[in-house]
Order: structure tokens, then C-alpha cells, then sequence
């Protein structure tokens, strides 16, 4: 459990607690000390322990007897230590290194359709999609805050929302905080135009002579108006080809293998969808509207203008994809000692646990 584990390498994060759970320690001992020495009053006043015992003997039954009484009294003390270490979330230091990266522009568009609102991922794809960019924000805050990120949130258009690659990392996060069911229920009639998001994402770009990477997190729904999408496809190839050097990745959410999900538009206090989003105009008024990632149309997107297609059918696939841009299309210029804490606090809690089964086996 704690074995080979140095001692000298444990620290707890709330360290100014500590002389609370050694006073309590302490008042714990003292407080099994004056009950064993009452104990012990009452044997000598019964003719000392061991004409207790023998009597104890005679009438079958038994006595705690000097070793037992001073392991009840350190058992004590040490289970009372124990428990409250353990609620200073006890850790260690271990040794770690981390890449050290060129500072890089990263320009992330998520689309904000209504089809995003879809629950084939948990809690649904918008939520976890804005989950990760979170962790990618916080990725790199925790590299050291060097690369610059700008924001983006399309449906037929893409709608800037911090359209200068920036190092405020807040109020990246407060955009994203924005894009919300109620946000996204604003544009139930409009369509995913992934052209136009990437156009104005190579557009952010500055002329800086760094690594640029274009994200686009997206369900792969193509569904706009025919010579709109034509414009800006055309649009979007034209400035591709001036801006060769930008990495691109589309990025689609979604699950692709089962049936197409539905929306949900209304629950109750429990959670429990009393109401789908339905067609509103056209022939299939009234009908559910049915969505499910189009992975074909993203590679046929890809293919026009040199960019990497990524299927992720779940948060844990989208976090483990965006980690695999972050890491390998970034240049590393050095390496960097970067300790890693562990929470031990589980085994302090299985080591009190185990002191407390061994009570009633000793008898004490």
C-alpha cells in the first residue's frame, strides 16, 4: 500500500491544517490514558491485576490486560492521526518531464447548429466539445501560456467570437461558457456551413512566422443553401491555396454507426425529454428531426483542401484527438522537469479502515 514510499516525500495540500490533527492526535491519546489508568485504579482496588484476572478466570471471563490496554490507547491516537491526515489529502512528489513548445496560433471554430444539441454523446456534443476545448485551453496554460487562440462559432456563417489569436485565456473561456442550449436555439433554422468557418479561420491567422493550426469540431452535417455553399467552398479552396502552411483538422462528433439520433427540445425536473426538436417548414414539417455525423462529406471536404479528417465518437475520443494535435503539430524546443503529484489519500483511508478491522480481531 505505502510500501518503498519515502516519508520525507509526502506533503498534504491543506498543510495549515496540520497542527489541528496533531492536537487532536494528542488529546485522543491522553484522553485513552486517563481511561487506562482508571482501569488500572479500579484493578488495585480490587487487589491488584492479578487477583482480578484470576478471578476473571473463575467466573470465565476476561481482562485487558496491560499490553492490551497501552495498544488500545497508541491504536487510538494513531487511528485518530490517520483520519485526519487523510483529510489534508495527503500526495507525493514524483519526477516528470514535459515537452517545451514554440509558441504557436490556434484558431478553434465549433459548430453551433442545432443538431450539436444531440445526446448520442453525454451529457450531448456541444457539451462535450466545449468540455475539451477547455482542457485544450487549460493544456496550454499549463505549458506555459505562450500560444496565442482564437475562437470561433459557425453555423451557415462563422460567427467570430475572439477573432484575433490571443493569450487571455479567460475570455476564451467565458465565449465558450456562451454557446449554450438556449444559444444554439437561436439558429434552429440555419444550416452547418463548414467552408465559411474555415475561411474565416485561415483569415485570423497573423503574418507572425509561427506554427498555425485550424480545429474545426464539428457533427459533419452539410445542410445550407445550394449557391451559398458554392460561394463560399470556392472561397474557402482560393485562400486555402495561399495559406498552405496552416495545419487543418476536422474534427467530426458523433456516433456514425447506430441510428440517427433526435434532438431534444423539452425535459421535466428529472431530465426525461418530454419533447423533440421537429422540421418547422418544408415537406417533412412536423416529422422529427433525425441527425447523424456525415464522416463521407467531412473526407470529401478534406480531400479539396488538404486537411486531416478525425472521427470522435465520445468526449474521451475528442480529448484524446485534440491532445494528439497539441502534441504533434507543435515544434518542441526543449525539455523541462515537470513534477507530478499524486493523491495518496485513498491509501491513508484504506490504512485507517484496516486499523479499525484490526481492533475487534485483537480484542482491544
Amino acid at each position: 500500500m505505502l510500501e518503498g514510499l519515502s516519508l520525507s516525500k509526502i506533503f498534504f495540500l491543506h498543510n495549515q491544517y496540520l497542527w489541528h490533527v496533531f492536537l487532536a492526535s494528542i488529546v485522543t491519546f491522553f484522553l485513552y490514558l486517563f481511561w487506562s489508568l482508571r482501569i488500572w485504579r479500579l484493578y488495585k482496588h480490587f487487589g491488584g491485576y492479578n487477583n482480578c484476572k484470576k478471578q476473571a478466570k473463575q467466573s470465565k471471563t476476561s481482562l485487558l490486560g496491560p499490553f492490551k490496554i497501552m495498544a488500545k490507547v497508541l491504536v487510538m491516537t494513531f487511528l485518530a492521526l490517520l483520519i485526519g491526515l487523510s483529510l489534508l489529502e495527503p500526495s507525493i512528489k514524483e519526477h516528470g518531464e514535459e515537452n517545451q513548445y514554440e509558441p504557436s496560433q490556434i484558431v478553434v471554430s465549433i459548430d453551433s447548429t442545432l443538431s450539436m444539441l444531440a445526446e448520442d454523446i453525454k451529457p450531448s456534443r456541444i457539451e462535450a466539445a466545449k468540455t475539451e476545448v477547455y482542457n485544450l485551453i487549460e493544456r496550454v496554460k499549463r505549458e506555459g501560456g505562450k500560444d496565442k487562440i482564437a475562437l470561433y462559432r459557425f453555423t451557415d456563417i462563422a460567427i467570430p467570437a475572439v477573432v484575433v489569436p490571443t493569450q487571455d485565456y479567460d475570455i476564451l473561456n467565458h465565449e465558450i461558457g456562451r454557446i449554450t442550449k438556449g444559444f444554439l436555439g437561436r439558429f434552429k433554422t440555419h444550416g452547418t456551413n463548414i467552408w465559411d468557418s474555415i475561411t474565416q479561420g485561415l483569415k485570423s491567422f497573423t503574418s507572425d512566422d509561427q506554427i498555425k493550426i485550424l480545429i474545426i469540431i464539428t457533427d459533419g452535417e452539410q445542410a445550407t443553401d445550394d449557391e451559398h455553399l458554392d460561394k463560399t467552398r470556392q472561397e474557402a479552396i482560393e485562400l486555402r491555396n495561399r495559406n498552405e502552411d496552416v495545419k487543418i483538422f476536422i474534427v467530426s462528433i458523433g456516433t456514425i454507426e447506430e441510428e440517427p439520433s433526435l434532438i431534444p427540445k423539452v425535459k421535466d425536473e428529472s431530465g426525461n425529454v418530454l419533447e423533440f426538436y421537429t422540421q418547422e417548414a418544408g415537406p417533412d414539417e412536423g416529422k422529427f428531426i433525425e441527425t447523424r455525423p456525415d464522416k463521407q462529406y467531412i473526407e470529401e471536404v478534406c480531400s479539396q483542401i488538404n486537411c486531416k479528417p478525425i472521427v470522435s465518437q465520445s468526449g474521451k475520443e475528442l480529448s484524446k484527438e485534440l491532445d494528439t494535435i497539441l502534441t504533434e503539430e507543435r515544434k518542441v524546443i526543449g525539455v523541462k522537469e515537470s513534477p507530478k503529484f499524486k493523491n495518496i489519500t485513498p491509501q491513508f483511508i484504506i490504512a485507517s479502515l484496516l486499523l479499525m478491522l484490526f481492533m475487534p480481531l485483537a480484542k482491544i
